[in-house]
């Protein structure tokens, strides 16, 4: 997966969740306020030089159907120090509507990110859904710069309540209930320059189904392809039923040879070839009843012949004369015989139904894999209108395939899956296992061609599993690659160039943010059955004072008590130095409601964020308790730390 990908989802968690927290901690503050009719402050403390503390008190008691929230917490951020912090507890009752059952979830989650690291950590533990009677998945993944290997295990049990539920249980293992069962395993192995295939997959029709196989319907296809010297050899054995109407073409030896030489030579026409046919084996049993179908099985070979040259000129002529591309006859020729390079040296394939039972079997190898692709890249970077960017990942793809076939990069992987239902209950289960030869050599192969972007440093730990009653998840994720956030808003700039629904807003709030420094940022949630606390904070370098409603604002610290949440806001210069009380009440900022404190009058005991207890908290390691992320446990922790990053965003915005 590419790095811009992986901060992609989670820089976008982030933008959603940091506006929500900014609705919350300044619902009536300035955030809210317009240019034409800013939010005017609850009270105005005036230092002598000018610069002033904002403060704004808003009640939430519209905002929930309680009198009472039990909603606490404090945000904020200060540009002297580059920090922005936030902190709430609380109880889900708070958060749910009449009627709606509270989740019941115990545990700790973690997330972190730096510029080049992103991790995380969950633990966390609730109720199953009531359908599932048993459920248990494991994720391995490693990709580093000298190995990589992965593994998933899945296995899951659905009980349904009632026809309705069976019939979506069933689903499970068909398309709407069609099959009772469904096996399927397959091994793959590619390098730059082949491909190996093999499996198979077996399916039971639901005796149920309104439609499907007949239960005494027995077909059989067996084909294996070779190809020597650019003849390819075709042998088939073939099992099959008519009607009455297609009888005189199958009834007799000669009639079977005649129709089959007619269908392989209209191939080879076709292609500009020839072929050469021979019936080995035949057999005909007509049917008893005037409206059954009658039985026909065969056993032929085919060769075809001159079909890979003609498929060549065919080719090379098409892309001559294709208006949309700039080849030359020469370039068309090249391109057209890398495209029929390709070498089948085994494709043996199988279908046999039996029944309500049907099963396929195949078994493939080719080779020439990479000239085949290099062709079709050839064509694709010949388009008139290729823009720049897909011109640049065409580049790159190519520089992969050259870099996996330096380093004589071989893939393997597996996959194993089931699907069954009986008397209403589903049971699945899937395993894959993949990895590499020559890994590492690949990893320098792709740096020395720069396509470092490729090569995110990747690991992930995950347990699911029902225990009696609950769903337990234990994981650990990281992800890491030298300047990956910053590439990831690079890439951000360049799209937006070229995406004319962006304006130069959306660009100029990424510009902005690069400029913060980001340093670190990260978040903890931690939930006990009823209650729920989340903590996020970020350090940054360069956290400058942001501009909006003609203030200049270096700080915000907001406090949340139940109903009501109080915001003081630090401003610089909001009046003149040594400045009277009419200065003051002449500011958008203040009406007749505001309580003015000039300078060495009221409490100017304000209370702001901790900077040594945010600092410690981004500061302090993991906690080794943590089982090694889980999806829940990235879902959870991403959108809290990238809420911090967007609120930074959000911030930057107003420079």
């Amino acid at each position: 997966m590419r790095t811009t990908k992986i901060c992609a989802a989670l820089l976008a968690l982030l933008l959603v969740t940091s506006s929500g927290a900014a609705a919350l901690g300044s619902s009536g503050g300035v955030s809210q306020a317009t240019a034409d009719d800013p939010d005017t402050a609850d009270e105005v403390y005036v230092e002598e030089n000018g610069d002033a503390v904002l403060v704004y008190e808003e009640n939430h008691e519209e905002d929930f159907e309680e009198e009472n929230v039990s909603l606490s917490g404090d945000f904020g951020f200060d540009t002297s120090t580059g920090l922005i912090h936030l902190f709430y507890e609380g109880e889900f009752a708070d958060l749910v509507e009449d009627g709606e059952d509270e989740p019941e979830w115990t545990g700790d989650a973690t997330a972190r990110m730096t510029p080049d690291l992103v991790s995380g950590d969950v633990d966390v533990a609730g109720d199953a859904p009531e359908e599932i009677e048993d459920f248990s998945a494991t994720v391995d993944h490693t990709q580093t710069h000298s190995t990589y290997e992965s593994s998933t295990d899945f296995s899951m049990t659905v009980q349904a309540d009632n026809e309705s539920d069976e019939m979506g249980a069933a689903g499970t293992a068909g398309a709407a209930g069609l099959y009772s069962s469904v096996e399927f395993e397959a091994d793959t192995t590619t390098s730059a320059s082949t491909l190996e295939s093999s499996g198979t997959m077996t399916s039971v029709t639901d005796e149920n189904a309104t439609f499907g196989a007949a239960a005494d319907n027995e077909e059989l296809l067996d084909v294996s392809l070779t190809e020597t010297d650019g003849d390819y050899d075709l042998s088939v054995t073939e099992e099959t039923t008519i009607t009455e109407w297609q009888k005189d073409r199958w009834d007799t030896r000669e009639d079977a040879a005649e129709t089959l030489e007619s269908r392989y030579n209209g191939m080879a026409m076709q292609f500009g070839g020839t072929m050469d046919f021979s019936l080995e084996s035949y057999e005909f049993e007509e049917a008893e009843g005037e409206n059954e179908t009658h039985s026909v099985a065969v056993e032929y070979d085919v060769t075809f012949s001159g079909v890979k040259e003609q498929v060549s000129e065919m080719l090379a002529d098409e892309l001559a004369d294709d208006q949309e591309l700039d080849l030359s006859e020469a370039e068309a020729k090249s391109i057209a015989d890398s495209i029929a390079a390709l070498q089948v040296e085994k494709l043996e394939f199988s279908t046999e139904t039996d029944g309500l039972e049907e099963s396929v079997e195949w078994d493939v190898e080719i080779d020439n894999y990479d000239e085949f692709v290099l062709g079709l890249l050839e064509i694709s970077e010949s388009i008139d209108e290729l823009d720049d960017q897909m011109a640049d990942q065409l580049d790159e793809t190519r520089d992969l395939l050259e870099a996996q076939n330096e380093a004589d990069l071989v893939q393997q992987s597996s996959i194993e899956f089931s699907a069954e239902t009986n008397d209403g209950e589903t049971t699945v289960e899937f395993s894959s296992e993949s990895s590499a030869d020559n890994w590492a050599d690949y990893v320098d192969e792709a740096q020395d061609r720069g396509l470092g972007e490729y090569l995110t440093e990747t690991t992930t730990d995950l347990e699911i599993e029902t225990v009696d009653d609950d769903l337990e998840i234990a994981g650990s994720f990281e992800v890491e690659h030298e300047g990956m956030l910053e590439m990831y808003l690079d890439d951000m700039i360049e799209q937006a160039e070229n995406d004319p629904t962006l304006d130069d807003e959306f660009t100029e709030s990424v510009q902005s943010f690069k400029q913060t420094e980001f340093e670190t940022a990260k978040v903890g949630v931690s939930l006990s059955e009823t209650t729920f606390s989340v903590e996020s904070a970020a350090q940054f370098g360069n956290l400058s004072a942001p501009e909006s409603e003609n203030l200049t604002i270096t700080a915000v610290h907001g406090e949340t008590e139940s109903n009501t949440t109080t915001m003081y806001v630090s401003v610089s210069e909001f009046v003149g130095e040594d400045p009277s009380e009419d200065e003051v009440r002449a500011s958008e900022h203040v009406d007749e409601d505001t309580d003015v404190y000039m300078p060495g009058e009221g409490d100017r005991d304000f209370p702001e964020t901790d900077v040594d207890s945010v600092s410690e908290f981004l500061e302090e390691e993991e906690d080794d308790s943590l089982l090694p992320v889980g999806t829940t446990g990235i879902a959870i922790g991403a959108v809290a730390v990238l809420a911090v990053v967007g609120g930074a965003v959000a911030f930057r915005r107003f420079s």
